[in-house]
């Protein structure tokens, strides 16, 4: 009886036991998760504030995946981070970042942005004719960079010239200022890489991608459904992003824009234009080195002909002078 009483105090104080670590250690991992939330809400204010160097103390060796996911918590910032850089100070972790862009940049896209937005968009709008305007104000303002060289905004804005990365920050930022909610997604189309939109207009989303609308055949994806963007040749991780089931507008939103038929024709005279003058260029800087070789092997045979004449000469002096002296000779035997 005894025995079975000890046994089964033993058995409860073990069970107590086990209960008490398993409270303890679901309070370390929250306290822990409480931690990481913390320095990532810290870590994601540095980067918003485009901080190029900044320090936080942290004991765990999940630092890289925190910075990580404080630098996804904006799809704009993310797009925006060239890379960053890690090292111990003591007990501190020194976080040094790159941007595609610089703080002054990056104040000069706001005061820009927000000027366009004052004139383009009114309170009496729906979201879907915000949207509309938004897709409208960039179609006209860029044209598309056939050498992949605009990757952000400011080099967007200041040039005309974008790559799908700068039409597709633009959009971003431009529908975040207005308080549109909206996502940056990257993907392909037919093989290649491509970054569009998916934003959200009365609970629902919608793609739209501005630089494909930008074409001779405009609006071709203005607020589409996902399988319109499958049919087209567009893959993209879709568990990442919200789903589109539907298209927004019931009839077909593409037209064929004359104007933007003429931009785009007069952005590829004038790219050819300029590869013309660039093979005239070289023609001519050719043509010169051409003549300039000429005018050095002309140079080259008048130098050896002046020579020859220059030893011809000097022989002829001396045959005169022997000559000179030998008749000098027969003067004096006679």
């Amino acid at each position: 009886m005894a025995k079975t009483l000890i046994k089964g105090v033993t058995k409860t104080l073990t069970i107590s036991l086990i209960l008490i670590n398993s409270v303890n250690l679901v309070a370390m991992a929250s306290e822990n998760n409480d931690e990481s939330k913390e320095l990532e809400n810290k870590i994601y204010n540095h980067l918003q504030n485009w901080d190029n160097s900044f320090s936080v103390s942290y004991d765990g060796d999940d630092i890289i995946d925190i910075v990580e996911s404080a630098s996804e918590k904006d799809d704009y910032l993310e797009r925006s981070l060239d890379k960053f850089k890690l090292s111990k100070k003591g007990k501190e972790d020194i976080i040094e970042v790159t941007y595609m862009t610089t703080k002054e940049q990056e104040d000069y896209i706001e005061l820009e942005l927000n000027n366009v937005i004052n004139e383009i968009i009114t309170d009496s709008m729906s979201t879907a004719d915000k949207v509309k305007a938004v897709n409208d104000y960039i179609v006209k303002k860029y044209s598309y960079d056939r050498n992949v060289e605009s990757d952000n905004v400011y080099y967007a804005l200041t040039t005309g010239i974008a790559a799908c990365q700068g039409y597709s920050m633009t959009t971003y930022k431009m529908l975040k200022m207005i308080g549109i909610e909206n996502r940056l997604v990257i993907g392909t189309m037919n093989g290649e890489g491509h970054a569009w939109n998916i934003v959200k207009i009365d609970n629902n989303w919608y793609n739209i991608d501005v630089t494909n609308n930008d074409d001779i055949i405009r609006d071709s994806y203005l607020l589409t459904s996902d399988q319109v963007l499958i049919e087209n040749g567009f893959e993209w991780d879709r568990r990442k992003y919200p789903l589109a089931n539907s298209n927004y507008y019931n009839t077909l939103t593409s037209y064929i824009d004359e104007n933007n038929y003429k931009e785009n024709s007069e952005v590829v005279n004038s790219e050819k234009k300029n590869e013309e003058q660039e093979i005239d260029t070289n023609n001519s800087s050719l043509s010169e080195e051409n003549e300039y070789d000429k005018d050095k092997q002309q140079e080259k045979e008048n130098n050896e002909i002046k020579e020859e004449e220059t030893k011809a000469t000097f022989i002829d002096y001396i045959v005169k002078i022997f000559r000179d002296i030998v008749n000098f000779i027969i003067y004096i035997i006679k």
